[in-house]
């Protein structure tokens, strides 16, 4: 097992974090100083050796080819807006700007663009640095990450760059498309972000007078800011690098989600249950369920809205787009920056979601219980 190594900071200047893990039968407490640092997002990763204690005390089809006259950009920019064209403000009442993209900053993070070919099995990510040379980075294919309902792919130039996580799938018409990356954490922080695009979005229509409403179901992917103790991916030195060097590869994330959306007052809201943080060599602990508060559908198909605990607090956000013909399936993404897990302070989370809507071929595993409201 890896000797510690360093795992955080936050965007903030120098500070002091009390990590706490509790369980009936433990504490396992870690005082870390954290500094400023520029153009990356910075927070606390936790160590291999921390969350290695915590568990003991714990006792524990189509292919997505857009022509050149095809849109795959979301049509959106400026700042992310209400339905009635107001900018939404963040917790420091400033207004939240959107990448070239027309992806909310909170969501794309360090993300710049990502294409994701589901029938080649490749994907292409651009980042704010330090993942390749390139700008744009090809990922590799990777088996052994790969979690319910998302492909799996990993980049690591070699032994003293960041190893990268990264996530993508389409819905099945190829319509939407997701990916989610982050790296394990080096040098006190973390890199991080999802894009997401769609294509031919077009507003679900009812086959019921008034009534709109239609349910997107399957699993949920994310990627934590706590190391695996498992650093079995990662690329071996042959020198002796001090391990608070070298870098780290992160604990991932699984879970149901289910989505409503009503097309008729262009709503949307959800959640995700069941939620477990995997290690790759079979670690595990669970994580609360998390809700998506109310939030409007824009006229582009595109929405952003709350993220919230069980007990109601704000824990973060989430912001995605509809896609296909009536909207036939969605891709989202998921930014949890709060306090979520009640034994850790400064955890963070990127998630992603993309999903079939319930009465299509490719559906979700509760479609069964969803009454779809047109005529397959």
């Amino acid at each position: 097992m890896a000797k510690p190594r360093y795992l955080a900071a936050m965007c903030c200047s120098s500070v002091y974090l009390t990590l706490t893990y509790s369980c009936r039968i433990g504490i396992v407490k870690k005082k870390l100083q954290l500094n400023r640092a520029q153009g990356i997002q910075m927070t606390r990763f936790l160590t291999a050796v921390s969350v290695v204690a915590f568990l003991a005390a714990c006792d524990n089809k189509q292919p997505l080819v857009f022509s050149n006259d095809q849109e795959t950009t979301i049509e959106n920019e400026g700042v992310v807006t209400d339905s009635e064209g107001e900018p939404i403000l963040d917790e420091n009442d400033e207004e939240i700007e959107l990448t070239e993209e027309g992806i909310p900053e909170p969501i794309a993070r360090n993300m710049v663009n990502a294409n994701y070919d589901r029938n080649a099995g490749t994907l292409r990510v651009t980042i704010v640095g330090l993942d390749s040379t390139p700008l744009e980075a090809v990922y590799e294919r990777n088996p052994a990450l790969d979690l319910p309902g998302y492909v799996g792919f990993s980049v690591q130039e070699d032994p003293l760059d960041r190893f990268f996580v990264a996530y993508a799938q389409t819905s099945e018409d190829g319509n939407t498309i997701g990916t989610l990356t982050m790296d394990g954490g080096q040098f006190t922080t973390y890199i991080a972000g999802v894009h997401y695009t769609q294509n031919g979005y077009t507003p679900h229509v009812s086959s019921q007078p008034d009534n709109g409403l239609v349910a997107y179901t399957g699993n949920y992917v994310g990627i934590l800011n706590i190391g695996d103790p498992d650093d079995s991916l990662l690329k071996v030195p042959t020198t002796t690098v001090p391990d608070e060097l070298l870098p780290q590869q992160p604990f991932r994330v699984t879970g149901d989600v289910v989505i409503n959306a009503d097309f008729v007052d262009m709503r949307v809201n959800g959640g995700v249950a069941n939620r477990e943080a995997r290690g790759t060599g079979g670690a595990t602990f669970d994580l609360d369920e998390i809700g998506f508060v109310p939030a409007a559908i824009l006229e582009n198909g595109t929405f952003f809205g709350d993220v919230q605990r069980s007990d109601t607090s704000n824990i973060g956000n989430y912001a995605g787009t509809f896609g296909g013909p009536q909207a036939s399936g969605i891709a989202a993404g998921v930014a949890l920056t709060g306090d979520f897990v009640e034994t850790v302070e400064g955890e963070n989370e990127f998630g992603l979601i993309v999903l079939t809507k319930c009465g299509l071929p490719g559906d979700g595993q509760f479609c069964p219980d969803a009454q779809p409201d047109f005529d397959p």
